[in-house]
Formats: C-alpha cells, sequence, structure tokens
C-alpha cells in the first residue's frame, strides 16, 4: 500500500523537510574533501610513474633510435591516457572547490550550526586556489574541513 506525501495546503505539491538544525545536510563538503585527497595522490602516482617508466627507458637506451617496442608503445599510450585523466578530474576539482566552499559555508551559515563560515570569504579563498596558489586550496580545504567536523560533526 503506497503512502501518499503530506501536501501543502496552497498547493498538491509535497512539502520539503525543514532543514537540520545542525547544518549537516549540506553534501557540498564532498567536493572540498576531494581536493586534498586528490592533491595527496598525486605524489605516490607520481613515484609510480618514474618507477614504470625508469625502466622503459633503460630498456630502449640501448636499441636503435628508430625502434620503439609494441610494450613501451603501449605503456607510453596507457600513461598518457592515465595522466590526461587524471588532470581532467584535477580541472573539475579545482574549478569546484570555491563553488563548494561557497555554498557549504552558505548552508551552514543560514543553519543553526555553532560555527558560521563567511561564505564570500572562503568562495574568494577557493578562488584564490584557481587564479594562483593551489597550495592555498589544499590548506584552506583542509583547514575548513576540521573547523566543519569540530562544530558540525560531519566530516
Amino acid at each position: 500500500m503506497d503512502r501518499a506525501e503530506p501536501t501543502s495546503s496552497r498547493t498538491d505539491r509535497p512539502r520539503r523537510e525543514p532543514p537540520t538544525e545542525s547544518g549537516d545536510d549540506s553534501r557540498w563538503w564532498y567536493w572540498i574533501a576531494a581536493y586534498p585527497v586528490f592533491s595527496l595522490l598525486a605524489v605516490p602516482l607520481a613515484l609510480l610513474a618514474l618507477v614504470v617508466f625508469a625502466p622503459l627507458g633503460f630498456v630502449t637506451a640501448g636499441q636503435d633510435p628508430g625502434f620503439v617496442g609494441p610494450v613501451a608503445v603501449a605503456v607510453v599510450a596507457l600513461a598518457v591516457g592515465a595522466a590526461t585523466v587524471y588532470a581532467l578530474v584535477g580541472l573539475v576539482l579545482t574549478v569546484m572547490l570555491p563553488v563548494a566552499l561557497y555554498l557549504d559555508a552558505a548552508e551552514l551559515a543560514e543553519s543553526a550550526a555553532e560555527w558560521s563560515p563567511d561564505p564570500i570569504l572562503y568562495g574568494l579563498v577557493g578562488l584564490l586556489n584557481f587564479l594562483a596558489a593551489p597550495f592555498v586550496g589544499l590548506v584552506v580545504a583542509v583547514y575548513y574541513l576540521y573547523r566543519r567536523h569540530q562544530f558540525v560533526g560531519v566530516p
């Protein structure tokens, strides 16, 4: 038996649930958390690429310059494809960081959470990351998530 959703008196559309008091219903922090995770994965992935490509260079060093084996071509094609995907994900996360900081801070500012971050300030700092200093985004994202966890409990 289907249960009908409650409707408002003016329209026949279902009513929305009121926002939670703590502000933990925002999901924009997922984008913020993805940025430091992505940034920290860059080091092990660069080391992995070095481990894969260094032996390849030694193997082909003694070969005829015009000769490139099919394994070398496949490894290089795979690495270029993976690097392209990684770069595109990085671009999306870099663009989304200021947007997510602004929108998550705005939702927290409107909620009854103890912490009320300034959405414009966090959005501008995130934009600074996009324009000039990528390391700033890493520090701001980690700090924001730490403060959010202190007062909201999520993440």
